[in-house]
């Protein structure tokens, strides 16, 4: 078993190979996978409780739409978006005083305390996932 992004030029390969195609996914499973799948192993990974951190529908269609290209079919683009997101979260919470500011500069400063647990609105992704770190992340995406 394996997978691949087109099929193998050279017929000797291409003949052993029993050649399924799969589509992409859509909208909705996006928002599926973001919600059950990314966002819970991406804040267990920086020690969050899974819990901590919601992400309403309209939230995560609105990640979908700024991050995702339109043809894009998979999740890698998203999946980076989210782990740098979370990764954002937790140094903000780490490092914030008890008025919400951070000891030094970000590009993604926040004029209030960030607390959990932690309800992520489109206003807060604005301030979190800026359009250059978007073009750089699709640049170096296949590098």
């Amino acid at each position: 078993m394996g997978s691949m992004n087109s099929v193998p030029t050279d017929e000797a390969l291409a003949d052993r190979w029993w050649i399924i195609n799969v589509g992409g996914y859509c909208r909705s499973d996006k928002i599926n996978i973001l919600q059950n799948h990314l966002l819970p192993r991406a804040l267990k990974n920086c020690g969050i409780e899974p819990t901590s951190v919601s992400f309403p529908q309209g939230s995560a269609g609105y990640l979908i739409s700024k991050v995702c290209r339109s043809g894009d079919k998979g999740v890698r683009t998203l999946e980076k978006t989210i782990k740098d997101l979370v990764n954002k979260l937790n140094f903000i919470q780490i490092h914030q005083n008890e008025n919400g500011e951070l000891p030094f500069k970000t590009s993604f400063q926040l004029n209030y305390k960030l607390t959990f647990p932690l309800l992520l609105k489109t206003e807060l992704l604005d301030k979190l996932i800026e359009e250059s770190d978007l073009e750089i992340k699709m640049s170096m995406m296949y590098i």
